[in-house]
């Protein structure tokens, strides 16, 4: 008569146990997509895993920040528009000025010049989402021109931080700070900035002397706005054609970590039949020896 022995039962239970284990892995790949359950399953395919994952999470950042830098870009953009807008009508107000004689027409123009003027410091003030200046370069806490003498002299109050766009083949799109976008306006008289031609511009139609060579100076003014909306729409573009490569080096990090992680359905459906066969036969095996041996002794 022969018993199993506890040492046959256990190595028999051990090896349906792990089994089970296996199954139970099989049942999580499933639901959860997860082809390592653990990095003891693959060290290799673990390690490059991990490598991708940190490559997309940086292309990711990477991503995020030009994005954030387009949209500050789009409302610069936008709001120069603006500004081009109030320089056109400035200068309709001037060719209005030269024809018109007597105070009281000078004065209505002298008024809507006056809001326009407040317009376009608003403009220059404008603030994102998160209330920080568009226009001050890296000090967005504070607001971009103020009057501090309060006697209409506009002065710059950011620093020089500017925006600067990497593009193709080593080049680089830069944008001004605000300091440059609203000055720096080239005239025959020197560099000045938009608030002071404005300012003078508001004195001549006031006066009725000199809005000719005011309204010059309103020429260049907008010249020079359009030229920095043109350089704030090359800068974008360079964004967005970057943004767009991004796409297909999001697409290769995923072809390269599916394989990788991803199981094939197919394979462990194939798998979890295959270990629910073995199991059933290993445990039927199991009941009949120990059935077999034990009639044996009680006969």
């Amino acid at each position: 008569m022969q018993i199993p022995t506890r040492q046959f039962a256990e190595t028999q239970l051990r090896s349906m146990s792990s089994v089970q284990r296996e199954l139970q892995d099989i049942q999580i790949q499933l639901s959860t997509g997860k082809k390592i359950l653990h990095a003891s399953d693959n060290p290799t395919a673990s390690i490059e895993i991990a490598r991708i994952d940190n490559q997309a999470a940086a292309l990711a950042r990477d991503k995020a920040a030009l994005q954030f830098t387009n949209g500050r870009l789009g409302l610069e953009e936008d709001m120069l528009g603006e500004a081009i807008s109030i320089g056109q009508r400035l200068k309709e107000l001037a060719v209005l000025g030269n024809r018109q004689t007597t105070a009281q027409d000078r004065a209505n123009l002298v008024a809507e010049a006056r809001q326009l003027e407040g317009a376009l410091e608003d403009l220059a003030n404008t603030a994102d989402e998160s209330g920080h200046s568009l226009f001050a370069g890296f000090r967005t806490n504070v607001r971009a021109f103020a009057d501090e003498s309060g006697i209409g002299n506009v002065t710059y109050q950011g620093d020089n931080g500017a925006v600067v766009v990497p593009g193709n083949e080593d080049t680089t799109h830069g944008v001004d700070h605000g300091g440059k976008l609203f000055g720096g306006v080239r005239t025959s008289s020197g560099l000045t900035d938009a608030f002071s031609i404005v300012g003078q511009f508001i004195t001549a139609l006031d006066s009725g002397t000199g809005i000719a060579a005011a309204q010059i100076k309103l020429d260049a003014l907008s010249e020079h706005l359009n030229t920095k909306q043109t350089e704030i729409g090359a800068a974008r573009a360079a964004i967005e054609n970057r943004i767009g490569l991004f796409a297909g080096k999001e697409s290769n990090l995923a072809a390269r970590r599916e394989p990788l992680a991803k199981p094939v359905i197919e394979e462990l459906g194939t798998k979890l039949q295959q270990g629910i066969a073995a199991l059933t036969a290993a445990q039927q095996s199991f009941i009949k020896t120990i059935d077999l041996n034990l009639f044996k002794f009680l006969t």
